[in-house]
């Protein structure tokens, strides 16, 4: 077995995170991990579907590996809602969530230059072109996280599901908690920091509506 169908193998045996195989991001990447080598078809497919993860990405402004374990830590499953309301852990079901982050770790730290070998394998015709896509963040610029394997997250996941609730509700919590320091900081600025800050606001907001109407 290769490196990419245990990936997928991985990735398809999920049982606790298993919807974040819906999530549109992610989907897209497996979809191109999966494309096989073929025709002009095959090869618009497989462009779509890195064009699509792109897309995503962008829209977030994450990078991939920040992508995905923000997908798994608002994810609202049976072990988030158990660690929420402070339940003890089954040892099957922490076995699970081990394995379910070691898979979404894999996927996380891939790369363009990764990405694009696989691509240029099966269409070799196109190497050119595939080397021309448009690339990605990588890295954690956002999220701290075990780089070496998600699986060893399971502790510190459980501490922060009891601080925050679990799916939107953590979000909530977290964005809240976000504003929160944001408002005390301002509040500690000079008279001429926070008036600035306003305008530049206020210009963002403007900008951001014009955009919508459009």
């Amino acid at each position: 077995m290769n490196e990419w169908n245990h990936l997928l193998f991985n990735l398809n045996a999920m049982t606790v995170y298993r919807g974040l195989l819906r999530d549109k991001g992610i989907a897209a990447l497996l979809a191109l991990i999966k494309e096989e080598e073929g025709s002009s078809q095959a090869a618009c497919k497989m462009a779509g579907h890195y064009a699509g993860l792109l897309d995503v990405l962008q829209r977030s402004g994450l990078s991939l590996c920040d992508y995905i374990y923000h997908a798994a830590l608002y994810d609202d499953n049976l072990f988030t809602r158990m660690a929420a309301a402070g339940e003890a852990i089954p040892t099957h079901l922490a076995g699970a969530v081990k394995h379910d982050l070691r898979a979404l770790s894999g996927l996380a730290y891939l790369t363009p230059e990764k990405l694009k070998e696989l691509c240029c394998m099966r269409m070799p015709a196109l190497r050119a072109e595939i080397h021309a896509l448009p690339e990605f963040k990588t890295g954690h610029h956002h999220y701290f996280a075990d780089e070496r394997d998600w699986g060893n997250e399971l502790q510190a996941l459980v501490s922060f599901y009891q601080e925050n609730g679990s799916g939107s509700h953590a979000c909530y919590q977290v964005a809240a908690a976000d504003e929160e320091i944001m408002r005390c900081l301002f509040e500690q600025c000079e008279p001429w920091v926070q008036e600035y800050l306003c305008a530049k606001l206020k210009e963002l907001w403007t900008k951001e509506a014009a955009c919508i109407q459009k």
